[in-house]
């Protein structure tokens, strides 16, 4: 899960420093407090996951990348996948209730949404849970 072990803190840094963008800018493009930004490039606080969603947009990271998974940095276009009638026979219920959750929510919080099903499902991989 977690790679080089970097903290949001470092990662949001980081990719500030990539595209040469301040606190106070970040603070503009995501609605959130100065002091709320630099209490997160700090440590001192760490960001709630509509934060995360909102400070990840807001760089083009991932927000999988940025809260600490050993994913890619950038964040990967969103494409409209159309299923197949053959794969999706082949699909169990419970599979078919989670695409039809997925396809419920609105745009800006899928990546929310799939974020807690890649934590918990690695958490319970792992033998505990969330």
């Amino acid at each position: 899960m977690i790679g080089d072990a970097k903290t949001i803190s470092e990662r949001i840094c980081e990719a500030m420093k990539r595209l040469d963008v301040k606190p106070v800018e970040l603070s503009r493009r995501t609605g959130i407090s100065k002091s709320s930004i630099s209490q997160y490039m700090s440590g001192y606080a760490a960001p709630k996951s509509d934060r995360i969603y909102l400070i990840a947009k807001a760089l083009n990271v991932s927000e999988a990348w940025l809260i600490g998974y050993d994913e890619p940095m950038e964040k990967t276009p969103e494409i409209d996948y159309v299923v197949n009638t053959s794969t999706s026979e082949n699909l169990t219920p419970n599979e078919q209730i989670i695409i039809e959750r997925y396809r419920s929510i609105p745009d800006d919080k899928k990546s929310e949404f799939l974020g807690r099903i890649f934590a918990y499902s690695e958490a319970l991989m792992k033998g505990g849970s969330e």
